[in-house]
């Protein structure tokens, strides 16, 4: 049976990304603080590849690491091998007959849930629970942060904020850390590779990159079959089985393409296999006229088993697409631009030994537009690997950009973060007078995080600089009545309610990272929704207002009724690279599941 992700019902099985979970809670993200680069003299990397425990188990005198003053981090890549019934130590960093542990992190009994531990003043053995059990034989990257300046010990696993807690009166210590083993308890049973003792408190953003840099995926385990774009169906492919990696019971195919044209009849993307052989896996296919996305595979009793996933393709538009089949997970998924789209349960899948065609097959129309980067490979990928497959894509096309467009790095001086922390609408509805934001020329920016709770018979605010008596709203953001799709807004010359629909209507219970631009020398408002422009019109003569900012409510429409979070109003146009990072510092800056405390 075919199903859709939902955000109000997190999805729980094992292979999905905790992400999806995540859209549906609480955003605490706090601005980046360090952007400065690390130095060597800051960590000691114990050790690079992958070494096997207890067989490898280490013992670091304290004199051989970094000097720490009042703050330290650690990271590593982890595999655990078999659970326990006893505490499992990953490391430890003191003496238990000493009534010393900082730093230290465990692992409960049974389950293998991560415990980060410190010595404080009036507590030797602070413990708290952060985040999910850890599944075996499953790589993960760990950072465990501890800060008396920031009075605070953190973990994070694979790039995100599992758990955290106030800290005040840190007990650091002289002894030896111990690696994989501690005293009385379990000793580590698995791999650990990567690890890092660092004197400094890592931020958020830093730990991000860490995990990013992390690549599990090796050579072997798929074939890039083209990589620079390429226009179809002039260069349409056909690879052969044999040129393809082994797959044994499971794969996945990611790529990027570009659709010039829809078409009267499906529409071939790949296929491996042949229709008078009924044989069709992976396929994917966009359906006649409207070009919705229709991942395939052949099963025992159905061999042209597919399901549809996601919303139509627009036209002229770049998309990463992702796609995973395995029989040990029995499941076959499908992401659009690192968002888990659809997927579906599948038994008894039949793999087959044809070529993989690729834009075209054998009664579909040809692909007319492009791709790039297809990669197939004989792993099923995990959600965190495509997300950061897209990540990397979309990173290395904002880098080529850079040498065509002069992006000037932003200035605190730029913006005021009117408030950081989530906080709920109408009952802190916002009113910020002009000269409390930063002097605006000709030009301006808003970003923040959102949640919408109800959509409204009438139009809702989202905010407005401006009064409809004195016909001005520059900048202003509303949602269409009944189903919320989003209206940014300003004031020109001849139309001073100038607005336009843009992207999809914002569903009920989810996180969105917003922006909103709006210059006139570039002569342009643009609108981005979790760092993608999804809708930008022409101006000219903005009239910008001296009137207050008002957030989440106006004169006569409904009040906003929600969350929002980190909302930062700008003076200058913020380019698609910058609301890029600021959407991925959103998901890698304490965003996550808090933990047991």
């Amino acid at each position: 049976m075919a199903r859709f992700a939902s955000p109000n019902k997190p999805i729980t099985s094992t292979i999905l990304p905790p992400r999806k979970k995540l859209t549906t809670q609480l955003p605490s993200r706090n601005p980046i603080s360090n952007n400065k680069e690390i130095d060597t003299n800051n960590y000691l990397e114990i050790f690079s590849g992958p070494i096997h425990f207890p067989t490898n188990k280490k013992t670091i005198q304290h004199d051989e690491l970094p000097s720490v003053t009042n703050e330290l981090s650690v990271t590593l890549q982890l595999n655990l091998k078999e659970h326990d019934t006893d505490w499992i130590n990953i490391f430890h960093k003191g003496e238990t007959a000493k009534n010393a542990r900082t730093p230290a992190l465990w692992l409960s009994p049974n389950d293998s849930k991560p415990h980060l531990n410190c010595s404080v003043n009036n507590n030797w053995n602070l413990l708290i629970s952060a985040g999910n059990s850890l599944e075996l034989n499953k790589w993960y990257h760990i950072a465990y942060t501890l800060s008396e300046p920031q009075q605070h010990m953190e973990l994070y696993v694979n790039g995100k904020l599992v758990g955290s807690v106030e800290t005040n009166d840190i007990k650091f210590n002289e002894f030896s850390l111990n690696i994989g083993h501690s005293g009385t308890f379990k000793d580590f049973q698995g791999q650990m590779s990567n690890f890092r003792y660092y004197n400094i408190r890592l931020s958020a953003d830093e730990i991000f990159k860490d995990y990013i840099s992390y690549q599990e995926i090796g050579p072997n385990d798929y074939l890039e079959i083209f990589s620079e774009p390429i226009y179809f169906p002039t260069n349409k492919k056909t690879i052969r089985h044999k040129d393809l990696p082994a797959v044994t019971n499971e794969l996945s195919v990611t790529f990027q393409m570009n659709l010039e044209r829809h078409d009267p009849n499906r529409i071939a993307i790949f296929n491996k296999g042949q229709d008078k052989q009924q044989a069709r896996t992976p396929a994917f296919f966009l359906s006649a006229k409207d070009s919705k996305p229709h991942p395939h595979c052949s099963l025992k009793h159905e061999w042209i088993y597919n399901i549809s996933a996601g919303n139509n393709l627009e036209l002229n538009k770049w998309y990463h697409i992702a796609y995973t089949l395995s029989e040990p997970q029995k499941r076959m998924q499908f992401y659009v631009n690192g968002e888990l789209v659809a997927y579906t349960d599948v038994k008894d899948i039949i793999f087959n030994e044809f070529p993989l065609k690729i834009g075209h097959s054998d009664n579909n129309s040809d692909f007319q537009g492009q791709m790039s980067n297809f990669r197939y490979y004989n792993t099923c990928l995990s959600a965190d690997d495509i997300f950061k497959d897209y990540i990397s894509y979309h990173s290395n096309k904002l880098n080529r950009n850079r040498g065509k467009i002069r992006i000037k790095e932003v200035d605190p001086n730029d913006y005021l973060e009117i408030f950081s922390e989530p906080i709920y609408f109408p009952t802190n509805k916002k009113t910020i007078q002009h000269n409390e934001l930063p002097s605006v020329i000709n030009e301006l920016s808003v970003t923040f995080q959102l949640n919408l709770e109800r959509h409204d018979p009438n139009w809702i605010t989202i905010f407005m600089k401006g009064e409809d008596e004195q016909q001005a709203s520059t900048p202003a953001l509303w949602l269409s009545r009944n189903d919320s799709k989003p209206h940014p807004n300003c004031s020109v010359k001849h139309n001073w309610a100038y607005n336009i629909p843009v992207g999809n209507n914002l569903e009920l219970n989810k996180w969105y990272h917003i922006a909103y631009t709006l210059s006139e020398p570039q002569k342009r408002m643009e609108f981005y929704v979790n760092g993608e422009l999804v809708g930008y019109t022409d101006v000219n003569d903005i009239r910008f207002n001296e009137f207050p900012l008002k957030i989440g409510h106006s004169d006569k429409y409904a009040d906003f009724q929600g969350q929002m979070s980190n909302f930062r109003y700008y003076n200058i146009r913020l380019s698609a690279d910058k609301i890029f990072k600021d959407y991925i510092s959103y998901h890698s800056n304490k965003l996550g599941f808090k933990g047991d405390s």
